[in-house]
């Protein structure tokens, strides 16, 4: 399985947002007017957001490499360590990042994942 590529240094990280991957709840309003309820999953997916910046020219190049080529933008999970919880997860790109020229030389890029299996280490 991929892992997420290292970059030349570490990069300055905002915009976090975690979150869950939809609503796994089965709901069923019975004609007494109870609420009947349970799990559609056995876990519920995590989606994380993260605004990474302070990238080289040559970090941009690496994750363009990557997401058009080793994981194909959303075709391939790949392991990735979450720099809050220092956690590894198994994760999908969401959509293609997105890359922002913060002066000549220096990127911003926001990454969108969403866990793919329930794995964490």
């Amino acid at each position: 399985m991929p892992t997420f590529p290292t970059l030349s240094r570490s990069p300055q990280v905002s915009g976090l947002q975690n979150g869950l991957f939809g609503d796994p709840t089965i709901r069923t309003e019975l004609s007494s007017g109870y609420l009947q309820t349970g799990n559609r999953v056995s876990w519920i997916p995590k989606t994380f957001v993260r605004k990474y910046t302070g990238l080289t020219n040559a970090d941009k190049a690496l994750l363009v490499t990557f997401q058009e080529t080793t994981v194909e933008v959303g075709k391939t999970n790949f392991d990735w360590t979450d720099v809050v919880s220092t956690n590894t997860y198994d994760v999908v790109l969401m959509s293609p990042i997105t890359f922002t020229m913060v002066t000549p030389g220096i990127w911003s890029c926001t990454i969108k994942l969403r866990q793919f299996t329930s794995t964490v280490t």
